[in-house]
């Protein structure tokens, strides 16, 4: 982003609290669980655990200081703590009586999935976030954030504002849902064609949709309306594969069509089909990206998957020649 040309200020932060952040609810329930808990060395690295409040206010000063463009700032509450310490503190705050004490011979895998069961929070979430936890966060004085008139909280500051939701803290924060456990089948699948310099990815594209219909005539033919492309079979109406070229975001070298719903295509997500352009026009990547195919599985793969890579690879013999 930062190689783009776009203005950008980056804000680092290593633990950021809240009562609906991931990382505080993770320490509040170990605390609010466990009477006992012998915590793993990573549990004594440092960091200057930021208030969400602070970080909103960090974000809104550089938004509105010119002089904070292209720069980054390390940000952090005025408390340098141990995780160890700060569930020390919070279990001071919460009233609750807790022997809290380092035990240096529990692992680290041992430790993500100990924390998972008792917290209840995703695999997912937990495992990187311990693993990040193993390394010191705390920040650079030489690139810390200043700002006028402003002090940032100290960690026992931000726990007892946060412990004042008690509402909140109460429900199961978003980050620990569990998805929905429906199975549905993506597809990716990536070609690459030769371009060889000539055309660029919107001239690949439209050669492919005059191509098909020749290719496959008199079964398959390509209507182009506006920013609508339908690929149908034969006499039948509905069409086989409806495209819908992305304008906003498509340039002469990326070219992006959303694939709708059809006889081949449930219609669901964000299924795009896309032609982008590699070393210079050399190589166009034809890319399809989380289509959701109306047949069943099993089906698919055998039939409209061998079909799509027969086509591109005839494809591609011809893009040479022409």
């Amino acid at each position: 982003l930062k190689s783009s040309g776009v203005p950008l200020t980056s804000l680092r932060a290593g633990i950021v609290l809240g009562h609906n952040g991931s990382s505080f609810q993770m320490m509040y329930r170990l605390v609010k669980r466990l009477a006992v808990m012998a915590c793993p060395s990573w549990t004594s690295t440092l960091s200057n655990p930021v208030s969400i409040w602070d970080m909103i206010e960090s974000m809104k000063f550089v938004l509105n200081n010119s002089e904070c463009l292209n720069k980054h700032y390390d940000i952090g509450g005025s408390t340098t703590i141990s995780y160890t310490n700060m569930m020390k503190t919070l279990a001071g705050l919460m009233k609750a009586k807790r022997l809290i004490f380092t035990f240096p011979f529990i692992s680290i895998n041992f430790s993500k999935l100990w924390v998972s069961k008792i917290t209840s929070a995703p695999k997912n979430l937990v495992y990187p976030l311990v693993e990040s936890l193993k390394t010191h966060l705390v920040p650079d004085k030489n690139r810390t954030l200043v700002i006028p008139n402003h002090s940032f909280m100290s960690f026992k500051e931000s726990i007892s504002k946060i412990l004042t939701y008690e509402n909140d803290l109460k429900k199961v924060p978003k980050a620990y849902e569990k998805p929905n456990r429906r199975k549905v089948n993506k597809v990716r699948s990536i070609q690459r064609l030769h371009s060889l310099y000539r055309y660029n990815a919107r001239e690949v594209a439209m050669i492919y949709f005059k191509w098909l219909p020749k290719f496959f005539k008199p079964f398959i033919k390509v209507e182009i309306n506006e920013d609508i492309v339908d690929f149908k079979i034969l006499k039948i109406s509905t069409p086989l594969l409806r495209l819908k070229y992305a304008a906003d975001v498509s340039t002469d070298h990326y070219q992006v069509y959303f694939i709708k719903k059809s006889l081949l295509s449930n219609g669901e997500g964000i299924g795009r089909l896309t032609f982008r352009n590699l070393i210079n026009d050399r190589y166009t990547m034809v890319e399809i990206h989380d289509f959701i195919p109306r047949l069943p599985w099993f089906i698919y793969k055998f039939t409209q998957a061998q079909i799509h890579l027969f086509t591109m690879n005839r494809f591609d013999k011809h893009l040479i020649q022409v």
